[in-house]
């Protein structure tokens, strides 16, 4: 088999813009971690120095600052016989003020990678080190074990001509698709029963929702859908051209297998169709007509504020926990919340939809990755010194073997911050104070500070109830993935021309601003404007890992 990533990686020079400051900068020695260098580690030795005090360096996920002598550091700092130095980048600024710190010479020993692009674009720069891949299984099993479960072949993505450059994350939101949700009370009031399983189905009801007075108050001022919802009907024509549940977080674009080749979703001829339908339902006032602005007003993200006001009968906003009634002691999601807050009659009658299927048997909403592009990866000046590596692989594989250890490493003491409570026969790690917030987390030291890692065997017993309520609403089925698992070498140069591409043509042919057959001229223009390029890259990418 072919060295999957790594063929992809060796041709990504265009990724090197902007990289000369970096490059430069880390010829100097770091700060915290002694020399640099571009030689290939020498094999370290399987045994560590167990009484050598190392100073680690650390650049990971903030959503709080950290307390230099918070309680988690100096219980890290003692159970593992370390000095940690937590660097506290500003989460909204991360890449730029590492790029700083690479810049200045200082090189995180560890630190976290956010993206495809940045993890090629580092390596090409130097600044990371090789992970020995036999070194990660030896002293870090559990972890390693776990992670190539999650997500078989995952550690290929994060190689370059057969080397390991960082340790991939996965993510709990990769095991379920995005919601469809309904008001039930409004279903309820315009005689239907349960939610649509065809698209035929899916499209009668919101016209009723749109003209049928669901909320019984006279006026027309009730729509069916809004932007999160269309995700139903691309999905049943097959494909999934955009991210269509609100988080501008997760990538834009959607590459989908078709005839054994990636092909970018939003051009394809089925999409044609679907907007041909949207807009109709857009003529006849089915579609909210502030579509467009989304319809989240701020706040929580994965709040739908057209939902939750009654504006909307349906939609496909957040991820289904952020839906999800009171489980246990687990509070409500958010919409759920919000809405019962305004109408908890409505709330109590939400109604969890699968994806319709459309005529020729195609569904889908779309779904989350299980690699969710980041990694955790370590200074180049830790090639040089290999009882450093080692001591952070067996942090890392401790802090995740057991249940209990991950639970101090993310909320804090137990029995101080935490306490063992049982639900439905589970013994789940539960904050003590409810206030006791993730950036409160991140004060001692706690969330994705010191521990980056959240395997999925211990996601799922702390969510046991909730994945539960996702299996029995099929939230594990019909999901539309991006199957693209790295940055293409010209996506930097072409990428926000294509996307503008895309919403104006998207946008002018739902609202009729443009006729259906623009759609074709639209695929032309996206493949003048650097999306050939963009799909031979793609493919080239897609080859290299058969």
């Amino acid at each position: 088999m072919k060295n999957k990533a790594s063929v992809w990686l060796r041709g990504s020079a265009a990724l090197l813009l902007s990289s000369a400051l970096i490059v430069s900068g880390c010829s100097k020695e770091s700060t915290s971690a002694g020399q640099g260098g571009t030689s290939s580690p020498s094999t370290p030795a399987v045994e560590e120095e167990k009484d050598k005090k190392h100073t680690l360096s650390i650049a990971s996920y903030h959503i709080g600052p950290t307390d230099k002598d918070g309680e988690l550091v100096k219980y890290a700092n003692e159970k593992y016989n370390v000095e940690l130095d937590i660097l506290n980048i500003e989460n909204n600024k991360y890449e730029e003020l590492l790029n700083l710190k690479f810049a200045s010479g200082e090189i995180p020993d560890r630190m976290q990678v956010r993206s495809f692009g940045s993890l090629q674009k580092y390596i090409k720069s130097d600044v990371l080190a090789e992970i020995p891949e036999d070194l990660l299984k030896q002293h870090a099993p559990t972890l390693y074990a776990s992670l190539e479960k999650s997500f078989p072949g995952i550690f290929e993505y994060s190689k370059i001509d057969g080397k390991l450059y960082g340790i991939p994350y996965v993510v709990p939101q990769g095991q379920h698709r995005a919601p469809l949700v309904y008001r039930g009370d409004w279903m309820k009031n315009v005689g239907v029963e349960e939610a649509p399983k065809t698209l035929e189905q899916f499209e009668e009801l919101m016209y009723k929702f749109a003209t049928e007075d669901p909320d019984g108050n006279g006026k027309k001022d009730t729509y069916g859908l809004s932007y999160s919802a269309m995700a139903a009907v691309f999905g049943a024509f097959g494909y999934m051209p955009d991210i269509f549940n609100g988080d501008k977080g997760n990538d834009k674009m959607i590459w989908q297998v078709r005839d054994d080749k990636l092909v970018y979703s939003a051009i394809q001829p089925e999409m044609k169709e679907a907007l041909t339908m949207l807009n109709q339902w857009f003529k006849d006032g089915i579609i909210d007509p502030e579509f467009i602005t989304g319809e989240n007003q701020g706040g929580n993200w994965a709040l739908t504020h057209a939902f939750i006001n009654g504006r909307i009968g349906t939609s496909g906003q957040g991820y289904f926990y952020h839906w999800i009634p009171q489980l246990g002691s687990r509070n409500a999601g958010p919409n759920n919340t919000e809405l019962g807050k305004l109408n908890s009659a409505a709330a109590e009658a939400l109604v969890q939809g699968e994806p319709p299927v459309g005529e020729d048997g195609k569904r889908g909403m779309w779904q989350q990755n299980m690699m969710s592009g980041s990694f955790v990866s370590f200074g180049k000046q830790v090639e040089k010194d290999p009882d450093k590596m080692i001591r952070m692989l067996e942090m890392l594989e401790t802090m995740n073997a057991t249940y209990q250890e991950r639970s101090i490493m993310w909320y804090g003491m137990e029995n101080k911050h935490w306490h063992y409570q049982d639900e439905d026969g589970v013994k789940v790690a539960t904050p003590i104070d409810p206030e006791h917030n993730a950036a409160a987390m991140a004060k001692l030291g706690g969330h994705l500070v010191i521990n980056p890692f959240q395997m999925l065997e211990h996601q799922d017993v702390d969510n046991k109830m909730r994945n539960e309520f996702g299996a029995e609403h099929k939230l594990d089925e019909g999901g539309i993935q991006n199957e693209l698992f790295t940055a293409l070498e010209s996506e930097g140069k072409y990428r926000a021309e294509l996307d503008k591409l895309q919403d104006e043509a998207y946008i002018s042919i739902i609202t009729g601003d443009k006729p259906i057959s623009y759609f074709d001229e639209f695929v032309e223009k996206w493949r003048k404007a650097g999306g050939e390029q963009l799909e031979k890259e793609a493919n080239e990418w897609y080859s290299s890992m058969k």
